[in-house]
């Protein structure tokens, strides 16, 4: 922190012209910045790896079952397995004894045919004999030993076939599509592979991703308190929402304001192989904002320079060396948006997916008393409403420099620009940030990159 005699010298120099560019440039849409972003952006290449390390990651090609699942016809429930011919019809007060032939637990492989006139006793998940039809619930029979030592099983009612039977193929057919190129994997995904007798499934590589926080402002957590320093946060806050994804991230920083180590930050992250790299600090148009600056030396290609949206306006991107480079602001609840709506999406992008969050219109608990004249992102949380259904409140500070709203919040509020202040119960668009309407890839196949 306080190097007066370099801060003297900006001063005296004024903006460069990275600088006046982005003080000058006009804003685009949130739309547009994430069609630009995206459209420089393909899925990474594929990897085969064991399921229990392919979660949270996507499919990087469609999977099929091998074989039907389950492959043979299998009992339901634990019970007696029976031709439903040899029942008959029965009257309410009839009963059909039949002789106990076999019986057969789960995993033991095919059992004995089923003999006509007889049943076998089977466990549930066990295979069906051939010649069975249907199962009945042992508490629904009677059991007796005849005089001659042999064991007869009693029906009360005549079975449909099919009852009491999972057949073949009923979770998925050979040949049947069990994961979608472009889906993520979770636990169930995974479990539905293993359950077809897979181990192994081809899913993108991790992106490699450098945060680079800047300021000499900023202090590391858990060092001496100086005055005017501000404790690192972003680093922390971003670094914990990146390390969510299956992702390979370096931290570097905080780093101070000087654009020789910015510019060898940005250097060393490209050639090291990173996939995105994203900078939090510095990207406005002050003397000491050097992100603008960075990007000049480097001759990088700007996508956008500012995003109408508050919080979050100056958040700029742009490609250096064929690296995509996301530069968010220093101010928390700024930068926590930017991640989301523009970070978020294209690390998912990398990932081989398509991030949306679901949109729902709910009733805003407690209102919102400032009119917007910009396009406006409320940090809020989800709370159940006088009728029980889902309202959404938004945090009492939403400045961008605070981080108070941020703690529970699991959506964002959208307030169009131009508008009022919001009253009790109007219903508002709710981004679900961790529920996802789709994410799921454009594209039927992509042979990915790098």
């Amino acid at each position: 922190m306080n190097r007066p005699e370099e801060y003297r010298a900006l001063l005296e120099e004024g903006p460069t012209p990275g600088q006046r560019a982005f003080a000058g440039a006009a804003a685009v849409s949130l739309e547009e910045a994430q069609h630009r972003l995206l459209a420089e952006l393909a899925p990474l290449a594929g990897e085969v790896v064991p399921l229990g390390e392919a979660l949270r990651r996507h499919a990087a090609r469609d999977v099929r079952a091998p074989r039907p699942v389950p492959a043979e016809p299998r009992a339901a429930l634990d019970g007696y397995a029976v031709r439903c011919e040899d029942l008959g019809t029965l009257d309410t007060d009839a009963i059909v004894w039949l002789p106990l032939a076999g019986q057969q637990a789960a995993g033991l492989g095919a059992p004995a045919p089923l003999p006509p006139g007889a049943v076998h006793r089977v466990a549930t998940g066990a295979v069906l004999p051939q010649g069975a039809d249907a199962v009945v619930r042992w508490e629904e029979v009677e059991v007796r030993r005849t005089a001659h030592g042999m064991v007869e099983v009693g029906f009360r009612r005549a079975l449909e076939a099919g009852e009491g039977v999972v057949p073949a193929g009923e979770e998925a057919a050979q040949g049947q599509l069990l994961l979608r190129v472009g889906s993520r994997v979770d636990a169930a995904a995974a479990g539905r592979l293993a359950v077809a007798g897979l181990q192994e499934v081809v899913v993108r590589r991790r992106p490699r991703v450098w945060l680079i926080t800047l300021g000499d402002e900023l202090l590391a957590p858990g060092a001496p308190y100086q005055t005017g320093g501000t404790y690192d946060s972003n680093g922390v806050m971003l670094a914990g929402w990146l390390r969510c994804l299956p992702v390979e991230l370096t931290v570097r920083g905080p780093l101070p304001d000087d654009l020789a180590a910015l510019t060898a930050g940005l250097s060393e992250a490209t050639e090291a192989g990173a996939d995105l790299v994203i900078t939090s600090g510095g990207i406005s148009a002050g003397p000491y904002d050097l992100v603008a600056p960075a990007l000049e030396a480097l001759a990088g290609r700007i996508l956008f320079r500012q995003v109408r949206v508050h919080p979050g306006k100056a958040c700029a991107a742009a490609i250096v060396r064929g690296v995509p480079v996301v530069a968010v602001p220093g101010s928390p609840s700024a930068a926590a948006v930017d991640y989301w709506v523009l970070v978020r999406p294209a690390l998912v992008r990398l990932l081989g997916g398509r991030w949306e969050p679901l949109r729902l219109r709910l009733p805003l608990a407690g209102g919102y008393p400032r009119p917007s004249r910009q396009r406006r992102l409320l940090w809020a949380r989800l709370l159940a409403g006088p009728d029980g259904a889902p309202w959404v409140q938004a945090g009492a500070v939403q400045r961008s420099s605070a981080v108070a709203s941020l703690a529970g919040a699991s959506c964002l509020v959208e307030v169009p620009a131009g508008s009022g202040p919001v009253p009790e119960g109007e219903r508002v668009t709710t981004w679900l940030l961790e529920l996802e309407a789709s994410e799921t890839s454009d594209e039927a196949a992509t042979s990915g990159r790098r």
